[in-house]
């Protein structure tokens, strides 16, 4: 198995492209999929409103209905592999346009 240095220094597996023989997406279920675009949503509508002076809860369901927040709920675009940073700043482009 792969590792790599953490920061303190100290060995940790990799989970990067495959593992035991198994692309990373095939171990991942649903539920952890789904999770893990919530938590998305939560982050970036968090930096989007922090930066854009709205609450959270006002900017939450515009970011859903918009382009970038269906996208990033269909798992096949696998746009929840992005960063919250690179997800906001497509959303901040759609609205601009």
């Amino acid at each position: 198995m792969e590792t790599f240095q953490d920061r303190q220094g100290g060995s940790q597996p990799c989970i990067c492209g495959k593992r035991e023989g198994m692309a990373v997406e095939e171990t991942i279920t649903e539920e952890t999929k789904k999770n893990a675009i919530d938590l998305m949503v939560t982050m970036v509508v968090n930096d989007l409103a922090e930066e854009m002076h709205l609450s959270p809860t006002d900017l939450l369901p515009r970011f859903i209905a918009s382009r970038t927040g269906r996208l990033l709920y269909d798992e096949t675009s696998k746009l929840w592999w992005s960063g919250p940073s690179d997800i906001a700043d497509m959303y901040k482009a759609e609205i601009n346009n």
